[in-house]
């Protein structure tokens, strides 16, 4: 016997029934979004994109298996067209049904879910939904069709859509373990790697490894109580805000919240949180008036505020001057507040799209076609955090042409540290001393 339909609207095969008074809220799906009637943009889908065409097409037919069907297909096609072998078709179904029960188990007990476990399958929502095949980087480099500059681009493009780098998920599943949650690979802990001021992710590893293990140490308690200090801001902010950035679209949303966090955490520690501030006030670029209307994109911002936000930009007259002043964030702004002339930029100066949608309803904006172009343009942005993150980037870039081996990768790096310890300065008189 089927069970009954959820106050969402939700019934037992996990789709959404319309009615004629169904509205955008009663629509929505739980943890996901909104339906999607494709699946859009310039890199492979996410899981969430995935979902999102899953469930808008299981409403209109009905049938689930075949629904399964429909969506791997659609996503198979861009898999074949960015030139990537995949697992069979079958494997595609299996998985994305693995992805459907899991998403089900948690919208079945959201009541009582164990949020852990609800926080981890959100933060995966966004992440690439790999069908690769285990061999797929071998199998680009074995087809005699494409140069090797072709061959180097697929690749990149491939991994640089999976997982960022394996120090990121180390430091996710430490982060975990420091919680007291279980990483969902177990627990178990890597060799150490190099560790270089352009991979600064490796100094969080050290701190996060040194405080667990610091009953086994021989430390003074001042050194515990400064790396228990650490570890806590580690694991509460930082590490959480790292992870959610890659997303331009989020990056302001994102941006804003750990600045309030950031200052309520001054009551918890007022010195780390300080030092944490004076940092973050360097980095505001997407909070920048010029930049906070990629937020119009991003789901995590309410409706409500979006339409504040396109409200007050709407009677805002336009400027030529785009140039920075000084940007103070206090507890209480919000991201219509950071809203000025300026943020008319990326509409007049970049041409991304028209801007009539703007004093149309929020719930009509996906169907309006120059919207979606703003969308699209939001997620092809790459998002970066540091200027040691291009650094790396360049690096390995360099490295991946000639070789794989990630010993070389750092040997590579410690021996450039070593060199520019051992430089005078940058200048061009020292340089030509080499």
């Amino acid at each position: 016997m089927e069970e009954s339909e959820s106050q969402s609207g939700e019934n037992a095969k996990g789709t959404v029934r319309p009615t004629s008074s169904t509205t955008r809220s009663a629509t929505e799906i739980y943890l996901v979004g909104q339906p999607a009637s494709s699946i859009r943009g310039s890199k492979l889908p996410t899981m969430r994109q995935v979902l999102k065409f899953f469930f808008h097409t299981v409403n209109e037919s009905g049938d689930r298996q075949e629904t399964f069907k429909e969506t791997v297909r659609n996503v198979l096609t861009f898999w074949n067209l960015a030139r990537i072998k995949t697992i069979s078709e079958r494997g595609c179904r299996e998985k994305l049904t693995r992805l459907w029960e899991h998403w089900r188990s948690l919208q079945k007990s959201r009541d009582r879910a164990a949020k852990d476990k609800v926080e981890n399958f959100k933060s995966q929502l966004d992440l690439l939904w790999d069908i690769g095949a285990p061999d797929a980087v071998e199998d680009i480099e074995k087809n005699r069709l494409l140069t090797p500059a072709d061959k180097q681009q697929d690749i990149a493009f491939y991994q640089d859509q999976q997982w960022a780098r394996e120090d990121y998920r180390e430091a996710a599943e430490l982060t975990l373990l420091v919680l007291g949650v279980n990483p969902p690979r177990g627990t178990h802990f890597l060799r150490p790697g190099a560790c270089h001021h352009a991979r600064w992710m490796v100094k969080i590893i050290y701190y996060l490894k040194i405080y667990m293990f610091s009953h086994q140490l021989e430390l003074s308690s001042d050194l515990c109580v400064k790396l228990q200090r650490m570890a806590i801001f580690v694991s509460l902010l930082y590490t959480p805000a790292w992870l959610k950035s890659p997303v331009a679209e989020d990056a302001p949303v994102n941006d804003l919240q750990l600045h309030h966090e950031l200052l309520r955490y001054r009551a918890v520690d007022c010195e780390v949180a300080d030092a944490a501030l004076a940092v973050a006030s360097r980095h505001l670029w997407y909070l920048r008036p010029q930049t906070v209307v990629l937020s119009l994109c991003s789901e995590k911002l309410s409706a409500a505020e979006k339409k504040e936000m396109a409200t007050k930009l709407s009677c805002l007259e336009e400027t030529n001057d785009y140039a920075n002043d000084n940007l103070v964030i206090q507890q209480t702004t919000r991201l219509s507040d950071l809203i000025d002339e300026r943020s008319w930029m990326i509409f007049k100066e970049h041409h991304v799209c028209g801007t009539a949608w703007l004093m149309s309803p929020v719930e009509d904006w996906e169907k309006n076609e120059e919207f979606m172009k703003l969308k699209d343009f939001s997620r092809s942005l790459k998002v970066t955090n540091d200027v040691a993150e291009r650094g790396i980037k360049l690096m390995l870039d360099f490295i991946g042409s000639v070789t794989k081996d990630e010993q070389q990768l750092q040997d590579v790096m410690q021996l450039v540290e070593k060199h520019r310890k051992q430089m005078s300065g940058f200048s061009k008189s020292a340089l030509m001393q080499l």
